[in-house]
């Protein structure tokens, strides 16, 4: 006899976290304020046959947004990594600033980084991605915060959940999670 396997959606609605759940885990302070971005490759990108954006952000998004943060997710690359004039857009209100980065999109992201920054100097800048994965130095000495290797909704949450509790200059990696199974040893394809 076959078992019968339903999803209820309600019980898998109230497995997020409740605002003022997170309001309790921030000391009655609100959740920080994400923004996710998708930047453009450039022509970098369009030199490269069958190239895609990567849906990572979207994942991250949609992650976070299962634990009870509210994410702002900016797709840039049909924009051409050109920010909204509005200075009143949620884009320039961040605590923290998620880009995703390949090689190709490597300068683009730092001059993005660098035109947020000036308008909000003091949120917390994080790389993260394929190049950052593969080279979290060069994040590093661009001038980003935080560089996360590995995978990026288990970063991203335990950034979101560590906020404003963050060491600026940090590379979160595999060793930060309790399950050494879990990633793959970095050592071995990073010397």
């Amino acid at each position: 006899m076959a078992k019968n396997f339903s999803l209820n959606l309600n019980n898998l609605l109230e497995s997020r976290l409740a605002p003022e759940e997170h309001n309790r885990h921030y000391h009655g302070n609100s959740p920080p304020k994400i923004v996710i971005i998708q930047p453009s490759g450039g022509a970098a990108t369009q030199a490269v046959p069958n190239s895609f954006p990567s849906i990572g952000p979207l994942y991250i998004s949609s992650y976070l947004k299962n634990h009870g943060y509210e994410p702002h997710f900016y797709d840039f690359v049909l924009k051409n990594n050109k920010l909204p004039e509005d200075r009143n857009d949620p884009i320039f209100k961040a605590d923290i600033y998620a880009f995703s980065t390949q090689i190709t999109q490597f300068r683009e992201v730092k001059k993005m980084m660098g035109e947020l920054r000036k308008v909000n100097p003091n949120a917390f800048y994080l790389m993260g991605g394929p190049f950052a994965s593969r080279s979290p130095n060069y994040g590093l000495d661009a001038g980003f915060d935080i560089v996360g290797r590995g995978e990026g909704e288990d970063v991203m949450l335990q950034i979101a959940d560590k906020f404003p509790n963050l060491k600026r200059g940090a590379v979160i990696t595999a060793e930060d999670f309790p399950d050494p199974n879990f990633m793959p040893d970095w050592g071995v394809s990073n010397p």
